[in-house]
């Protein structure tokens, strides 16, 4: 297999290993940040967990080994609760049109935060996303 190309290849095999590459797309990239994001919650919330125990703040050096252990990027917690966090990612999209035409396809979608076009290019027997707007 080739070595990843693009920064968002690169983190995503960091992350999900090479296997990810395969069929690497924009799903695959959401996902990858979805699970960096949490990784780095978990990390920062065991960190901070810690240093409460012994009365006292996260350290710079403390979170620049966070960063390290979190694939470079600095860790953060989200606004939405904990809870929330320890749900796999899982996106819920409403099609509501397919226009194609020999390898080009169109396709219209509700990801439930705005309707969405795709489009879509088939190569070698699959389709893959070339664009979301």
């Amino acid at each position: 297999m080739l070595p990843p190309r693009s920064t968002q290849m690169k983190h995503t095999h960091k992350i999900q290993g090479e296997a990810a590459l395969k069929d690497f797309g924009y799903l695959t990239s959401m996902i990858t940040k979805r699970m960096n994001q949490q990784h780095g919650a978990r990390l920062l919330r065991t960190a901070q967990e810690k240093a409460k125990a012994e009365n006292r703040a996260v350290t710079q050096e403390e979170m620049r080994q966070l960063t390290e252990q979190n694939y470079g990027l600095e860790p953060h917690l989200p606004d939405q609760d904990v809870q929330a966090q320890s749900t796999p990612f899982k996106r819920v999209l409403t099609y509501l049109s397919v226009k194609a035409e020999g390898d080009k396809a169109e396709l219209r979608l509700d990801d439930r935060v705005k309707n969405r076009k795709a489009i879509l290019v088939r190569v070698d027997g699959r389709w893959y996303v070339a664009d979301i707007f």
